[in-house]
């Protein structure tokens, strides 16, 4: 779907703090880098320290997912974690609002001879992603190497719908990005050639999803990888972007493509996926959204892993 053209109601009263907001984030944008990932860190402990529900979920997280860490290394994972995602505010500024010269000094890319090799193989090709907190920015960076479209959610307010996807297209106009909800039409355009972002690392329960192993506790993880690719006859190439220390930037990564995939055993399929999710998040686990309920749809018998309050 590209970006639909700009209507009068989207200056109804109802949407002008929408506006404001994004005004703001226009003009801090222009800061230099440094000073934004200083002052993003400084929104993270202020979310850290007002947010108690989210914290409370990162924490049960983090003790599910790193048991034989001590509770001061969890601890400071859940608190850079949250510095990540003041950061991802701002990132999703310098996404939007930055011209593509300055994107194209602040990273570099690994694995294109890997996109390349699975292009020469099968112009059809599924980037398999994750929910990282740099997911605005490093989907920028994709789309500055290749024509790539992605899946986006709808947002209620319709303003800021608008200027959601027009940020994500600023600077590959050409690319087509679908509502989530219509898998029809991304495996129409995986047909005709387009490379198409997917993540599969939210929990949405028992429909469409397979219980396999996620940092060795049974997880609903969505099998869709698998039916994307056999639907779209598509080859699937993992990418993550992970953003450095000492504000040196970021680094895209390109994995080679996965092979004999899809199999035909969506459960191999899709534990085949959260292995490979798994592996990126302990490179950097601060970088992981731990602020969502990862084991919130439970195996039939298993006791809930999150308090009811939660």
């Amino acid at each position: 779907m590209k970006s639909s053209g700009f209507s009068l109601a989207l200056l109804h009263p109802r949407y002008w703090l929408t506006w404001l907001g994004v005004g703001f984030l226009a003009v801090i944008a222009q800061l230099p880098y440094s000073l934004l990932m200083l002052i993003g860190k400084g929104l993270g402990h202020v979310l850290y320290r007002v947010n108690a529900k989210r914290r409370a979920i990162a924490i049960r997280n983090l003790e599910i997912c790193f048991p034989k860490k001590s509770a001061c290394e969890r601890h400071k994972i859940l608190v850079e974690s949250f510095e990540s995602l003041g950061i991802a505010v701002f990132e999703t500024a310098m996404a939007w609002f930055w011209p593509a010269w300055r994107l194209r000094r602040i990273y570099s890319v690994e694995g294109l001879e890997h996109v390349r090799a699975a292009l020469d193989k099968n112009p059809n090709l599924l980037m398999l992603g994750l929910h990282l907190t740099t997911i605005d920015i490093g989907g920028v960076f994709m789309g500055m190497e290749f024509r790539m479209g992605g899946m986006y959610r709808i947002n209620k307010n319709a303003a800021y719908d608008w200027v959601q996807r027009w940020g994500r297209q600023s600077c590959r106009p050409d690319a087509t990005f679908i509502p989530s909800d219509n898998v029809r039409a991304l495996v129409k355009h995986l047909r005709l050639g387009e490379i198409f972002w997917y993540a599969p690392d939210q929990d949405h329960g028992l429909k469409g999803s397979e219980f396999v192993s996620f940092f060795g506790v049974q997880r609903a993880m969505l099998a869709a990888t698998s039916t994307l690719a056999k639907l779209g006859k598509a080859g699937v190439v993992p990418v993550y972007t992970q953003r450095l220390s000492g504000g040196r930037g970021y680094k895209l990564t390109y994995l080679p493509a996965l092979e004999n995939f899809p199999s035909g055993d969506s459960l191999k399929d899709t534990q085949q996926v959260s292995d490979y999710i798994e592996a990126v998040i302990k490179l950097q686990p601060s970088q992981y959204l731990w602020v969502q309920k990862h084991f919130k749809t439970r195996p039939e018998g298993q006791p809930a892993l999150y308090p009811a309050r939660h």
